[in-house]
């Protein structure tokens, strides 16, 4: 699953999958920087750039989530991303997820 392999676009699914609703690109953006050890409230504007123009664009055409204006929410796809999930999620160095 080559959309696993960026931590952010990861943690864009950690909390998306959590999420009974829409969310924001903005709370996504805050999310990633307050998980990510690499990044400071400093780079939020930059995370958000990231998202917009790189991460959610691949996600959306992988069928993983749906935009809509300002909004995101995980899509049901067709393959098995909920395992995948599981599996990086314990992988990971943060308990924060």
């Amino acid at each position: 699953m080559e959309v696993l392999s960026d931590h952010r676009r990861r943690y864009v699914l950690y909390h998306l999958r959590n999420s009974d609703h829409p969310v924001e690109r903005e709370e996504l953006a805050e999310r990633i920087v307050e998980w990510d050890d690499r990044t400071t409230e400093h780079d939020e504007e930059g995370v958000l750039t990231e998202l917009r123009h790189k991460h959610l664009p691949k996600m959306e055409a992988d069928g993983i989530i749906d935009r809509e204006g300002e909004n995101v929410r995980f899509d049901e796809p067709n393959m098995p991303i909920e395992s995948y999930l599981d599996l990086a999620v314990e992988l990971e160095p943060s308990e924060s997820f």
